[in-house]
């Protein structure tokens, strides 16, 4: 760990990021499924349409993370972004047995493709240790990877070698009672970066969404690079390997409206 690092509460983060935007003028509009997005002549954006009625805009920006793919197809545009399902479990309270993260080298191999020497019902599910002790005194325990779709359930058999993974590290663990499991879905790239770019092909389209994990940590960031590319400023960071345009990827047909 480094002195300047930090954890944040990716809930009470979300919110707080919320109330902020709405001080600034932002409007949220909640519960609200996006149904089209409007292009013109020149594949130009004009309007996005909701379930609540259409909104009149010429900027879209697809920070919709797992479904950036399906938002994507709405302007014939195959954004190469895939769910790629994790688990975590939750133990409850107990003695202290860390004050601190712990990571096993092997999450990182799982997380960036490489090849490890470890149990093949292991590596069969990417799952490698992450232990993580929390401010109300729970553990945070993972972790998995797996490619099936948009199926979030929890995987009873994943949970098991998770936690069979885990008592390796801390044998300790195998006493805490343990309060609760929960997956959800990571946005991939095939090269492990995200997408942040403008959409070339349709002219006021934009993509922030590929973070994988690092979504929550990276937000800031990203939000702040993707106002300077609207404003024409020259980007706090380098986003040359960020582009859409490095999977070379070709649109499809896509009606317009007149």
């Amino acid at each position: 760990e480094c002195a300047t690092d930090s954890t944040v509460n990716p809930v009470l983060l979300t919110y707080s990021l919320a109330s902020t935007a709405r001080r600034y003028g932002a409007r949220l509009r909640t519960h609200t499924p996006v149904t089209g997005i409007q292009l013109d002549e020149e594949r130009e954006v004009r309007a996005v349409e909701t379930s609540e009625g259409r909104i009149r805009t010429n900027t879209v920006i697809n920070a919709a993370g797992v479904w950036a793919k399906h938002i994507g197809r709405m302007v014939g545009i195959d954004i190469p972004i895939e769910p790629r399902k994790g688990h975590i479990l939750v133990a409850s309270r107990w003695a202290n047995i860390g004050k601190r993260k712990v990571m096993e080298f092997g999450y990182l191999m799982s997380k960036f493709g490489g090849t490890r020497t470890v149990d093949p019902k292991f590596d069969r599910y990417g799952v490698a240790l992450v232990f993580e002790p929390t401010a109300s005194q729970n553990f945070l325990i993972g972790s998995s990877r797996q490619f099936v779709g948009m199926d979030s359930g929890v995987d009873q058999q994943v949970i098991s070698l998770i936690a069979e993974r885990a008592i390796r590290f801390f044998p300790v663990l195998e006493q805490i009672p343990l309060l609760r499991t929960y997956a959800g879905l990571r946005p991939w790239t095939a090269d492990h970066l995200p997408i942040v770019s403008a959409i070339d092909e349709v002219p006021g389209f934009y993509v922030a969404a590929g973070h994988e994990g690092d979504g929550i940590s990276l937000a800031a960031v990203t939000g702040k690079v993707i106002s300077e590319m609207l404003s024409g400023s020259e980007t706090c960071i380098p986003v040359d390997r960020l582009r859409y345009d490095r999977f070379r990827s070709k649109p499809h047909p896509q009606e317009v409206i007149r």
